[in-house]
C-alpha cells in the first residue's frame, strides 16, 4: 500500500509517498500541488492520501544509503546510473559524462540523462548534483531554481 501527503521542507513544498515504509516518491512543487498529484498518480494509481504522514527531509538525507532504502521501480540501467548518484559526495557535483563513463558506457550519456530524469525520488537520490559538461546547471526535473538552492545549501554544509 502506498500513502502519501505534501509536506513542507526548507527547499519548498514537497509530495512525499511510502510504500512499507520505503520511500517511492519525493517531488517538489513546481507548477500547482494538483499538478504534482495528478502526476504522481498516474504511477501509483492506488496510492490514499494520508493527511497524517509525517516526513522529516533531514532525516531521510543523513540515513538514507543505498537504493535498498527506496522503494522506487526502474530499469536495471535506471537503477545503475541511480546507485552512481549515490556516490557523489554531499557538496560536489559530477557530469552526465562522467556518470556515463563511471557505468562504462561513455556513449551512453543522453541515456544516463533519461534515467536521472526518471528518478522519483528528488533530492534523496541526488540528481541535482548533475551537471552538464562545462559545470553549469542543466535541466531538473524540478526546477533549476530548486537545484541551484540545494547545491547552494550542501556547499554550505560542507
Amino acid at each position: 500500500m502506498v500513502v502519501y501527503n505534501f509536506q513542507l521542507t526548507p527547499f519548498g513544498r514537497v509530495l512525499v509517498a511510502f510504500s512499507q515504509e520505503k520511500i517511492c516518491f519525493l517531488g517538489f512543487v513546481v507548477t500547482t500541488p494538483e499538478d504534482l498529484e495528478l502526476e504522481f498518480v498516474r504511477f501509483f494509481p492506488r496510492a490514499t492520501k494520508n493527511t497524517v504522514l509525517n516526513f522529516d527531509l533531514g532525516f531521510w538525507m543523513t540515513t538514507a544509503h543505498g537504493l535498498e532504502d527506496f522503494a522506487v521501480p526502474g530499469t536495471s540501467f535506471q537503477r545503475s546510473v541511480w546507485t552512481e548518484l549515490l556516490k557523489i559526495p554531499h557538496g560536489q557535483t559530477a557530469t552526465y559524462s562522467q556518470i556515463a563513463a563511471r557505468l562504462g558506457k561513455p556513449t551512453a550519456v543522453r541515456a544516463v540523462a533519461r534515467a536521472i530524469g526518471a528518478n522519483f525520488v528528488s533530492v534523496l537520490i541526488p540528481c541535482h548534483r548533475v551537471v552538464g559538461k562545462n559545470g553549469k546547471l542543466t535541466g531538473y526535473r524540478w526546477g533549476l531554481e530548486a537545484k541551484e538552492k540545494l547545491l547552494a545549501e550542501e556547499k554550505v554544509l560542507s
